[in-house]
């Protein structure tokens, strides 16, 4: 349980919920299908530690009405890895949008429902969109579990942009539109076609769109309570293990007990009780008496015990008085 709890904990950044209208300004698609806001609204990503890279992507809403093959109809959803010095700014062809100064992308994750694509920056500068390699989607609820065939990078920055999925747009990007649109998002005043974006909040959100330039999302303040489930997932781990050698340690000590308690006690052998000496008078006309014990015998040669004072007077007063 530890382990897995360890796995879930790796990487998680929190984006707000309800912000799915871009700039905060967008109209949502008139269409019934297509109207759906929370299809759009990212809401969590979690990099896993599980080898090769695997993330989780929460929406507000995973539908399906297209049933296409990846589980979801709706959004078009990129995510890009910075972890190594260089790298490009400019994202894929569709969003129009850049990682800010001093970032480059090693990895670029494309998602819709039809196909995901992985690429790495050496290959995508050579061969371009010809260079992604194919990855597995996988719908669960309202999370998209991504499995990539890249190997896990060590704590990466992650930029995420969402849009609308035009399967017959070459960048698989669709554009917004001018007026109010049944399969499009539109606005007079947004430039970019992304619906949201992973922010710290819509302040960022629209400074990001205004400007063209992805922000900076720092982990460390957003993944505290997968450490706090860590913690307990631990201490509970090691109350099960302590449970289950109580048995043992009861019985341990009961026999430590027993043996204490035998090494105490007196090594010796206990003999039955004598009964009291039972004196026996016999009188004769010599004042002869005999007095016997329990066992009412004398060893050999031993001589007659001493009558009792009593008895010794009563002989002396029959001597004098027969004299």
């Amino acid at each position: 349980m530890f382990a897995s709890l360890v796995i879930a904990a790796a990487i998680s950044l929190i984006d707000p919920s309800g912000d799915a209208l871009g700039s905060g300004d967008l109209l949502p698609p008139t269409g019934e299908v297509t109207s759906m806001e929370r299809a759009f609204d990212l809401q969590e990503l979690m990099v896993l530690t599980e080898e090769p890279l695997t993330l989780e992507v929460t929406m507000g809403s995973l539908s399906n009405p297209f049933a296409l093959e990846n589980g979801l109809s709706l959004p078009i959803i990129e995510i890009y890895l910075d972890f190594e010095p260089g790298g490009s700014q400019e994202l894929l062809p569709g969003s129009g949008m850049r990682l800010p100064a001093g970032s480059g992308w090693d990895y670029a994750l494309r998602v819709t429902g039809d196909e995901g694509e992985a690429f790495s920056n050496d290959s995508y500068q050579k061969l371009g969109l010809s260079a992604g390699l194919p990855l597995r989607a996988e719908r669960q609820g309202n999370t998209l579990v991504i499995v990539t065939p890249l190997m896990k990078p060590r704590r990466p920055r992650v930029f995420v942009v969402v849009g609308i999925y035009d399967p017959f747009s070459p960048s698989r990007w669709r554009p917004l539109s001018p007026s109010p649109s049944p399969w499009a998002f539109s606005g007079s005043d947004q430039r970019y076609p992304v619906i949201d974006l992973l922010a710290p909040d819509q302040a960022a959100q629209q400074a990001a769109l205004e400007t063209g330039t992805l922000p900076i999302v720092h982990v460390g303040s957003t993944d505290w309570r997968w450490f706090a489930l860590m913690a307990l997932g631990l201490t509970l781990t090691l109350i099960g293990v302590g449970l289950r050698s109580l048995p043992k340690l009861l019985s341990l000590a009961s026999r430590r007990h027993k043996t204490s308690v035998a090494s105490a006690a007196p090594d010796q052998e206990q003999t039955p009780a004598t009964p009291p000496d039972t004196v026996l008078k016999t009188g004769d006309k010599d004042g002869k008496q005999a007095s016997l014990g329990a066992a009412g015998k004398k060893a050999p040669g031993e001589a007659d015990s001493l009558p009792p004072e009593g008895v010794a007077s009563g002989i002396q007063d029959d001597h004098q008085s027969s004299g």
